[in-house]
């Protein structure tokens, strides 16, 4: 699938923004624009809130996504939420826009339901006895049989560690939608 929804569902400390932040490293190796709703350092990212998502979603093609804990902006009790529905309608058009979406949550349930019936696939991340090495499951949502597993693959994040902030905490109070910025570790306070 070339423009896939995917979500990495995991307990707390399981290496979901560990694993996101990885990606985003590599997408934007590979030429690819950023957006993540946390701070990454030494990856050229804009940053946006839900919010700044919804109110500069003209603006959002030829990009990946990467919302960690997607359930603060779009909670499966708030669905009738204005910015959750919006949020809805930016997953149902992911392919036209051409843009991949990584999303986080501790519980799938969580995530609003419209959003859930759009994700391929899911990913179950667990942190291995190696500190930052990750065993990674994948599953196909769009089976018949959800609990298809599809693909296993380790992921080392140790280089990756240091590129965001373990302890940031997701907000949507704020409309933020950045121009293009490069943190380094050294902004990390």
């Amino acid at each position: 699938m070339e423009y896939p929804i995917i979500g990495v569902i995991g307990i707390r400390g399981s290496g979901k923004t560990l694993l996101t932040t990885g990606l985003a490293n590599m997408y934007h190796n590979q030429g690819k624009h950023i957006i993540a709703n946390y701070d990454l350092y030494d990856i050229p990212f804009r940053k946006a809130s839900f919010s700044g998502c919804i109110n500069n979603f003209d603006k959002l093609y030829d990009s990946v996504l990467v919302f960690d804990e997607i359930q603060v902006g779009a909670h499966a009790y708030d669905f009738y939420r204005k910015g959750v529905r919006a949020l809805a309608s930016l997953a149902e058009q992911m392919r036209k826009r051409r843009i991949i979406l990584y999303f986080t949550s501790q519980h799938f349930k969580k995530v609003a339901v419209q959003i859930r019936r759009e994700t391929n696939y899911i990913i179950l991340p667990q942190m291995s006895e190696i500190n930052c090495v990750i065993s990674c499951n994948v599953y196909d949502q769009n089976s018949m049989d959800i609990d298809t597993l599809v693909n296993t693959f380790i992921f080392d994040g140790r280089p990756y560690y240091d590129r965001y902030d373990t302890d940031e905490i997701v907000r949507d109070d704020a409309e933020i939608f950045t121009e293009v910025m490069l943190k380094t570790k050294k902004d990390k306070k």
